[in-house]
C-alpha cells in the first residue's frame, strides 16, 4: 500500500472539486448529516486558526484521470463548498455566517463569503482572504489495497465504516446504506449474496463468517458480477469501481443476474453437495478462475446441463486439484517437463497478486484450455432452421408420399395428424439445447402441436 501524508489548502481542494477529480460521493459514502451548528463550528475553527482533523482519501485511475475518493472528511469539505456557494452547494436553506471577535476593534463581527471574495476592498480584507484560501488541511492518501497483518485484503467499505465509528457515528441505517451503495448494481450483489450465502459459507467453504462480517464476501460477489458484465477476467478494483459509478439499466442488471445464476448453477451441477470442499476450488482465487472459465464457456454456447459432461468435468477438476497440490509441494526442485512448466505458471499465478488481471488470465486460461476440448458439448451457433431447410426436407422425404403422417408418435402417440406443408415445422431430432446441430441430418418435420409438446426431449 502506498501511503502519503501531506497538507493541502482550501484553494487547492476547491480546484480539485471543480476539475471533477475530488469525489465526495463514492458509492459507499453516506449522505450529508451535518447541521447548521456543526458547519458553523468548523468554520469558526478555521477562522480562529485551529487545526481540523485530517481528510482521508483513496486515489484510483479512471482512464487518464486520477480520482480522489473521500472516505473521511466529506462533511468538512461540503461545509467549505456551502460557505463559498459553489455550484450544487448554493441552495442551502440558511446562509453560513460566522461570528468572530475582532481584537483590534474589541467588537464582534459577522463574516460571510462575500467578505472574503477574490476582489477585496482594502488591504486588511485581502489578508483575510489570503489566510482563508491558504488555510492548510492535512490529508492522508492511499492508492492501493489495505491489508491486515495476515495479508488479507480489507474492503473499502470496512475502511469507511471503521473510520466513521467516531465523531458523528454511523447509524445502523447509514451502515446499511453504505453496504447498499444506493445503486442497482450493489442491490443485485446483496440479493445474490443472500441467495447463495449458504453455498459459499457451508457447502463450498469459499468464504467464512469473518469475511462476511468484514464485507469481503459481499465484495467478492460484486467482483464475480463485474466479470459477468465484462465477459471474463477483469482487474478487480478498477472494473468494480467504474461499474459502481454507472447507472446500469434494468436490462443490464437482469442480464448480469441471469448469467451469474446460470454460472453458479453450473458449478452446483459439476460439484453437487459438498464435493468442492476437498479441492483447491474452495480457495477464492481458484473459485474465481473456475467461475470465469465456465462463464466463458456459457457465453460461447456450451451446454451446462449435460450430466455426462458435468461428471467428466468433476472427475477431471478433482484430479487436476490433486496434481496441483502435489506439484505445489515439490515446486522449485529439479528440471520441469513442459506440462509441469505450465502447471508451475498456474501455481505462481495463484500465490502472488492473485487478483491481478495477468494472473487471473493465466489461471482461467489454463483451465479453459483443458475443459473446452472434449469435456463439454458446444451448441450450434445457428439455432433456427431456415425456410430453405423446410423446403428441402419436404421435397426429399414427403413430396412423393400421399398424406404423410407426423412421425412424432413416440412423444405423442395420440397424434394422427397428416402432415401439411403449411402446418409442418422443422425440428431438431437431437435437441439443440443438448448439443444437437442445426443441420438437415438432424432435422425432421413435425406437426405444430407435436413440435410444441416435444420441447427439448
Amino acid at each position: 500500500m502506498n501511503l502519503k501524508c501531506y497538507t493541502t489548502t482550501i484553494s487547492e481542494l476547491v480546484k480539485k472539486y471543480e476539475k471533477g477529480v475530488l469525489n465526495l460521493e463514492p458509492t459507499y459514502q453516506r449522505k450529508s448529516v451535518w447541521g447548521y451548528k456543526q458547519r458553523v463550528q468548523l468554520l469558526n475553527s478555521i477562522f480562529n486558526g485551529i487545526v481540523i482533523p485530517s481528510i482521508i482519501i483513496r486515489t484510483r485511475k479512471v482512464g487518464k484521470k486520477k480520482i480522489s475518493d473521500v472516505l473521511d472528511g466529506k462533511q468538512r469539505i461540503e461545509t467549505l463548498l456551502f460557505f463559498i456557494k459553489k455550484k450544487g452547494f448554493s441552495d442551502q436553506k440558511k446562509e453560513l455566517i460566522i461570528k468572530l471577535f475582532n481584537q483590534e476593534t474589541n467588537k464582534s463581527e459577522t463574516v460571510k463569503f462575500e467578505d472574503i471574495t477574490n476582489k477585496p476592498k482594502d488591504l486588511s480584507t485581502k489578508k483575510f482572504s489570503q489566510r482563508f484560501w491558504n488555510y492548510k488541511i492535512s490529508v492522508v492518501e492511499y492508492d492501493d489495497e489495505i491489508k491486515d497483518f495476515y495479508g488479507k485484503e480489507t474492503s473499502d467499505l470496512e475502511v469507511f465504516v471503521r473510520i466513521n465509528s467516531t465523531g458523528t457515528r454511523l447509524s445502523s441505517g447509514e451502515i446499511k446504506h453504505a453496504a447498499k451503495f444506493s445503486l442497482k448494481f450493489f442491490e443485485l450483489g446483496l440479493e445474490l449474496e443472500k441467495k447463495y450465502k449458504n453455498y459459499f459459507l457451508k457447502k463450498w467453504k469459499v468464504t467464512n463468517d469473518v469475511a462476511i462480517n468484514r464485507y469481503q464476501f459481499n465484495e467478492f460477489i460484486l467482483v464475480l458480477c463485474t466479470s459477468v458484465k465484462s465477459g471474463g477476467n477483469s482487474d478487480r478494483k478498477r472494473e468494480l469501481d467504474s461499474l459502481l459509478e454507472l447507472n446500469l439499466s434494468e436490462k443490464e442488471i437482469r442480464n448480469i443476474k441471469s448469467k451469474f445464476n446460470k454460472t453458479i448453477n453450473w458449478i452446483k451441477q459439476i460439484f453437487p453437495g459438498e464435493t468442492i470442499k476437498p479441492t483447491r476450488f474452495k480457495n477464492k482465487s481458484d473459485f474465481y478462475s473456475l467461475f470465469v472459465t465456465l462463464l466463458t464457456l456459457l457465453n460461447d454456447n456450451y451446454i451446462t446441463n449435460d450430466n455426462r459432461s458435468n461428471k467428466l468435468a468433476r472427475e477431471f477438476l478433482i484430479k487436476f486439484s490433486e496434481q496441483l497440490n502435489l506439484f505445489s509441494k515439490k515446486h522449485g526442485s529439479g528440471r520441469l517437463s513442459k506440462p509441469e512448466s505450465k502447471l508451475s505458471q498456474y501455481i505462481i499465478a495463484g500465490r502472488q497478486a492473485t487478483d491481478s488481471l495477468t494472473n487471473r488470465k493465466i489461471r482461467s486460461g489454463y483451465i479453459l484450455s483443458l475443459l473446452s476440448k472434449g469435456t463439454f458439448i458446444k451448441k450450434d451457433k445457428l439455432r433456427i432452421f431456415q425456410r430453405n431447410d423446410k423446403d428441402l426436407l419436404w421435397l426429399i422425404k414427403y413430396s412423393n408420399k400421399k398424406s404423410p403422417k407426423c412421425p412424432h408418435n413416440k412423444i405423442n402417440p395420440n397424434c394422427k395428424v397428416h402432415l401439411r406443408y403449411d402446418d409442418a415445422q422443422v425440428d431438431h431430432k437431437w435437441a439443440w439445447s443438448k448439443g444437437g446441430p442445426t443441420t438437415l441430418n438432424n432435422a425432421q418435420l413435425l406437426c405444430s402441436k407435436c413440435n410444441k409438446i416435444k420441447s427439448n426431449k
